[in-house]
């Protein structure tokens, strides 16, 4: 028995954004962000739109980044100004830099 998706699921920008907001709201824990944008990042199971990949990439990137480098300062290095700018490259299909 086979058990997958035959295509992947396409991650759009509205759904990072939806991400993000429940953070920010505090809905979402760090370590549950980190766990969603891992496991799109990693998975084969996830896509992402192709008119939208630049920006999403480069936001799942910088929030990469940030794990790695600021785990145990997460609170510090995820502010919501980070967090809403993130939101308007995201909301106007821009790279972050």
């Amino acid at each position: 028995m086979r058990i997958g998706l035959d295509e992947p699921l396409e991650i759009r920008t509205t759904d990072l954004i939806s991400m993000l907001s429940a953070y920010k709201m505090g809905i979402l824990p760090f370590e549950g962000m980190m766990d969603w944008v891992n496991v799109i990042w990693f998975s084969d199971s996830f896509g992402f739109n192709e008119s939208q990949i630049d920006s999403i990439g480069s936001v799942l990137t910088v929030i990469e980044e940030l794990d790695q480098e600021y785990r145990i300062f997460s609170n510090e290095a995820f502010t919501h100004e980070v967090i809403d700018r993130y939101i308007e490259a995201l909301r106007n299909n821009q790279e972050i830099y």
